[in-house]
């Protein structure tokens, strides 16, 4: 289910389908068939790739993502639980350099979550893939590196996606609130998965995108790869809670 999950999720996300949609709008071209069907897709896919690369397409999508959970309040917890991302280890490069994206962001607010709450642990989360190294232990080590005490970090390294995750906390937590740490575009989708399996966990969003204030200018109307990246990442999160819905329901 895990593979047949990601395999459809990889194909629905924009960029994916819309070479997809060109590659066969091109055979189409090339052998003659219903040139102007043919003519019309590229053009539909090409007008929408420009449009959702833009930083205000894809700000349009973040925001009500990003605005359903507010920051973290100083709550008291006794575990902070920051969720997995992405890392790629190199024995020849810096700590700093294994982890990427927006784990970092979670990492570092993990890290300051439990600061706040010295006798918390930090549990971090995420496989390996195909790196030596658990995207957990990746975790570990940077924090331990920018003075984190080891003892206090507590691994789940067997986790491949959110709903995993919340699993493999659930016995851990039981009743009790804890932090839960993930991108604030992901944190809808997280505490939905969460809170379906019976913890209570209290958001602790970081890694905004959208800002207070954030100055609107020509600029945000011009296509952009961090906009496409923004868009597609805005997408899964919807797909993933519609998955998400319609497992329930059939469960």
């Amino acid at each position: 289910m895990f593979f047949i999950k990601k395999f459809i999720s990889y194909w629905a996300m924009p960029l994916p389908l819309a070479l997809l949609i060109s590659f066969i709008a091109l055979m189409m071209l090339i052998r003659g068939r219903r040139r102007k069907l043919a003519l019309g897709m590229l053009g539909v896919v090409w007008l929408g790739l420009f449009v959702i690369s833009t930083p205000w397409f894809s700000d349009k999508l973040m925001a009500p993502l990003e605005s359903q959970y507010p920051p973290y309040a100083g709550q008291e917890v006794r575990y902070v639980v920051v969720l997995g991302g992405y890392h790629e280890s190199d024995s020849s490069l810096p700590i700093t350099s294994y982890i990427e994206g927006d784990a970092i962001y979670r990492i570092i607010e993990g890290m300051r979550v439990a600061l706040l709450n010295p006798e918390s642990r930090l549990l971090v989360s995420g496989y390996a893939r195909t790196d030596p190294l658990s995207n957990a232990e990746a975790y570990a080590r940077l924090a331990e590196s920018l003075g984190f005490p080891r003892e206090r970090i507590d691994l789940q390294e067997d986790p491949r996606d959110t709903h995993e995750e919340a699993l493999a906390a659930q016995a851990r937590m039981g009743e009790q609130p804890f932090a839960l740490v993930t991108s604030a575009y992901h944190m809808p989708r997280a505490m939905q998965l969460f809170e379906g399996v019976g913890l209570h966990p209290i958001p602790a969003p970081t890694g905004h995108t959208i800002k207070q204030h954030q100055e609107l200018d020509w600029r945000r109307f011009r296509p952009a790869l961090g906009g496409l990246a923004a868009t597609q990442k805005a997408w899964h999160e919807y797909l993933g809670a519609l998955w998400a819905n319609l497992v329930a329901s059939i469960n």
